[in-house]
């Protein structure tokens, strides 16, 4: 920022609340729409708070500013504004790429310095995407890695990426043609099926950003729902499998994170499955629509048990919306964390940072094999 004016903080405010929008959207195009051009000039009502940051020293130095964002009253504005939502619990895939130049191939590591994968990172975390990255170790290194994937095998392909259990794979095959000339061949495997594309780029950095794009815009245009503003449904939902606090605040958070999920309460914990009621915009369907949307939990037919028994009242502090973090300029990146079950890989990337909407209780690992069942509707 050039100073600390009015108009400058109201310039940055405006960037920061488009870049907002594009990550609750998952669609930059609507920020072109009527209705968000006119919240985006009142922007101010949806902040908490701000604050001025230096980075850097001496020369160097830089001013910026961070916005705070009242998350909920956002979420219900595009509710009422008939505009889609893309949920908490979004698909993460599995990033890999392999480079051919020269008549050389190899399978790009991550931390290399001149790495794609840093300016993929930087994207996806603009654009909301939470994205895993290998390990690049001994044990890939050593079983034939770059053929394998360059192959485009489907089998293959799965085989390798298993150890992540990735929601979704991304392979993109890079290939030197002549200067400022690259081909980009993208390949994303989901579900057993598989969608391709190519792309042609200046560097592996611009293709690393437009495979980003691309995914977001395919992930986002399938998960992100127009939610209307109705009246929400009791329902109350049993999850079987569920074993020891770790394992109850995961599934827990994990609902509560769901977009059609407004209120949510816990009503019975068992040796093995936890019972909770939820506050559901769209009644049943649209809370298994945004169950299946990611890969917790799967369904099952409602199991033959006593009826709930909901806990006694206990006091417990007012719940108050939780804050969204952002920033802009010079360098404006983590706009509001996202978060999501734990993966078994140790280096994931994802965009967090900055503020948290809800941090996670525990960052114990899910269990294996978590099923669902909506018992009543109130």
């Amino acid at each position: 920022m050039a100073d600390e004016s009015a108009e400058q903080r109201d310039k940055a405010l405006g960037e920061a609340f488009r870049q907002v929008m594009v990550k609750l959207t998952g669609d930059p195009k609507l920020l072109e729409h009527p209705e968000v051009k006119q919240a985006t000039a009142s922007a101010g009502q949806y902040v908490r708070q701000f604050r001025y940051l230096t980075e850097g020293t001496g020369a160097a130095a830089a001013r910026r500013i961070r916005f705070q964002f009242d998350g909920a009253a956002l979420s219900g504005w595009l509710r009422q504004a008939g505009l889609p939502e893309w949920g908490h619990d979004r698909t993460q895939p599995l990033v890999w790429l392999v480079q051919e130049e020269a008549k050389q191939r190899w399978v790009i590591a991550p931390e290399d310095p001149n790495s794609p994968y840093h300016a993929l990172k930087d994207e996806a975390t603009a654009r909301g995407l939470p994205v895993l990255m290998p390990l690049m170790d001994l044990q890939e290194r050593s079983n034939g890695l770059t053929e394998k994937l360059w192959s485009g095998s489907i089998v293959e392909v799965v085989t390798l990426s298993q150890r992540y259990q990735p929601d979704v794979v991304l392979v993109g095959r890079i290939t030197f043609l002549a200067e400022d000339r690259w081909e980009v061949f993208w390949i994303l495997y989901q579900n057993g099926k598989r969608k391709d594309w190519a792309d042609f780029t200046k560097t592996p950095a611009e293709a690393a950003r437009n495979g980003v794009d691309k995914v977001v815009g395919m992930l986002a245009g399938d998960q992100a729902k127009v939610t209307q503003h109705v009246p929400p449904v009791q329902l109350v939902i049993r999850v079987q499998g569920v074993t020891g606090p770790a394992g109850q605040a995961r599934v827990s958070e994990h609902l509560r994170q769901l977009a059609p999920v407004g209120e949510s309460k816990i009503l019975e914990i068992g040796i093995d499955f936890l019972t909770l009621r939820l506050s559901v915009r769209g009644g049943k369907a649209a809370l298994e629509q945004a169950i299946a949307a990611g890969a917790l939990l799967r369904p099952a037919e409602p199991p033959a048990s006593p009826p709930v028994k909901e806990l006694p009242p206990a006091d417990k502090p007012q719940e108050t919306p939780v804050p969204v973090e952002t920033g802009v300029a010079p360098n404006p990146l983590d706009l509001f964390d996202l978060p999501r079950a734990a993966k078994p890989s140790p280096k994931v990337s994802s965009p967090t940072g900055g503020a948290s909407l809800t941090p996670l209780a525990a960052e114990a690992p899910p269990p294996a094999d978590l099923f669902y069942a909506v018992v009543k509707s109130e």
